[in-house]
């Protein structure tokens, strides 16, 4: 009796062992519901994390600061252009031209280039960029003497005559220092009292140089009035200067021209400047030397322009 009860005893114990050893249905399928729905949630967080596009430094409604140089001359049209990315390193970046809009560093113009920088996810951004390419102009050199005659520091050529102010009546190049200039046109500006004490010069040429004898602006009164600026820009309104007689504020070529000097050649320089007397001998030199060299006489046009004198070289003999 004792043994059929220890076997039944060992028989239930065996029933009991295997029962904890196997998992139940539905707790299985749980755990593997929950692993697949980690995976699936990692897969498209993986695939959708980065959709940001990188952006470009420095840029301003899709456009990069302008670059330029002088034609002829080399340039990498991606120098100093930077991006950055939320998630892309930025030496992981990938910077390129895709578009050069017909640039050509060998003719002068203004190019628009397209450039685009591009993350590890494949995400893009593009900006432009104004590439100016700027003219070479073969710098002239001015010689004055021989047949081209000219007068240094005058003491006479701005005083007051009843011809007018004295240096108009010469076809004489005068050329004056700065500052001799300066002294001059103080010490007589008062006996011109017919154009509010401005020394009167209606039409001619000016040209200052600096002190290393290179020239940095030109104006010419032949007609039209033309100022042409240290960068070669042209101006024929909006100057300071007329060609034209103002018994109270003063007229012509001179007025405001005392003012403008230090700012113009500010460690000192020359000026050289010419009327149109008699055969318009050196006027004529002038503007076919540093402004058109088609000009014969009479009134000068702008689209005549084919010489571009801003660094030029004066010499005199």
């Amino acid at each position: 009796m004792k043994r059929i009860l220890l076997l039944l005893l060992t028989t239930v114990l065996l029933l009991a062992s295997c029962g904890e050893a196997t998992p139940a249905p539905n707790e299985s399928s749980a755990e593997n519901s929950l692993e697949s729905s980690v995976a699936e949630s990692s897969t498209e967080e993986s695939a959708g994390g980065d959709t940001i596009p990188p952006a470009f430094v420095n840029a301003q409604n899709g456009k990069l600061p302008s670059v330029s140089h002088d034609a002829g001359s080399a340039m990498d049209l991606l120098e100093g252009v930077e991006a950055m990315d939320n998630v892309t390193a930025t030496e992981d970046l990938q910077i390129a031209i895709t578009n050069e809009g017909g640039y050509d560093p060998d003719i002068p113009g203004t190019y628009t280039v397209t450039v685009a920088v591009t993350d590890e996810a494949g995400n893009k951004a593009e900006a432009t960029v104004e590439v100016t390419v700027r003219p070479v102009y073969e710098k002239i050199t001015l010689t004055l003497g021989g047949e081209i005659p000219y007068r240094l520091n005058d003491t006479s050529a701005l005083v007051y005559t009843s011809s007018g102010t004295s240096f108009r009546t010469a076809d004489v190049i005068q050329v004056m220092d700065k500052d001799f200039f300066l002294e001059e046109y103080n010490a007589h500006k008062a006996e011109h009292t017919n154009n509010g004490t401005v020394p009167f010069f209606p039409n001619g040429v000016i040209v200052i140089t600096d002190e290393n004898g290179l020239i940095v602006q030109v104006r010419i009164a032949c007609g039209e009035t033309i100022q042409i600026n240290a960068d070669n820009s042209v101006k024929t309104s909006g100057l300071s200067w007329t060609n034209s007689i103002d018994a109270t504020s003063g007229g012509g070529m001179f007025k405001g021209l005392a003012a403008e000097l230090d700012s113009i050649i500010p460690n000192g320089g020359q000026l050289l400047f010419v009327g149109n007397p008699g055969a318009f001998l050196c006027r004529t030199f002038l503007i076919q030397s540093l402004f058109s060299s088609d000009y014969v006489s009479g009134a000068l046009a702008l689209n005549q322009q084919n010489i571009y004198p801003i660094g030029g070289t004066l010499v005199l003999e």
